[in-house]
């Protein structure tokens, strides 16, 4: 089941690298928007969860999403190092 929906994510990444261009990605905010945001935000909490490589196109969408102050102030915590 974990490979299955590792899968699916990475053909929705490969989607997603594709379509980020659209105009309704690109405009006002919206729950679309916000949506995929936060499952790119997913990375602060599974380190395994590399969506970066190869997606340049989202990672120039998400960077000012994620600059956000509402996105920083509900980033998870920083684990501390041991």
């Amino acid at each position: 089941m974990i490979r299955h929906e590792r899968e699916r994510a990475a053909r929705l990444l490969d989607l997603w690298e594709r379509e980020i261009a659209h105009p309704y990605m690109r405009g006002a905010l919206n729950m679309a928007q916000l949506t995929l945001a936060c499952a790119l935000a997913l990375e602060l909490r599974n380190p395994d969860f590399d969506w970066r490589s190869g997606h340049a196109a989202l990672c120039e969408w998400y960077a000012p999403l994620a600059a956000r102050p509402s996105f920083t102030a509900t980033a998870p915590p920083t684990p501390k190092a041991s």
